[in-house]
């Protein structure tokens, strides 16, 4: 059995690529648009935050109706920026998995037209 063979059998099985239009609808589209707003908001509490640091106002943080303590200022930011890292790295996994679903479209669309 020819190895071309192996793998259109192994694609088939999984049902992966099949379901690609799906995964990138329902999954990566509102990934990256949650990516997007999620680093604006945060990039927002940062300024904010810079500027209540300024003003030496406190503010109060509620996640699920429960206050947090407060914390000083300067985790505040620390924990900002450690967020928008981690945005930033999802991004590059999400960047990396688009530009292999890029690739393997462009080998299938050559291979359906006799290309190799």
């Amino acid at each position: 059995m020819a190895v071309e063979e192996l793998q259109s059998i192994i694609k088939r099985c999984t049902g992966l690529w099949t379901e690609l239009g799906n995964i990138e609808n329902n999954f990566l589209k509102p990934l990256h648009i949650g990516l997007n707003m999620s680093k604006a908001h945060y990039e927002a509490e940062i300024k904010n935050s810079q500027e209540a640091q300024k003003s030496k106002d406190l503010c109060s943080i509620t996640v699920s109706g429960e206050e947090i303590p407060n914390m000083p200022p300067e985790m505040q930011l620390k924990v900002l920026h450690s967020a928008l890292f981690t945005f930033d790295l999802i991004e590059s996994v999400l960047a990396r998995v688009e530009e292999l679903i890029e690739i393997k479209t462009k080998s299938t669309s050559e291979e359906n037209i006799g290309i190799k």
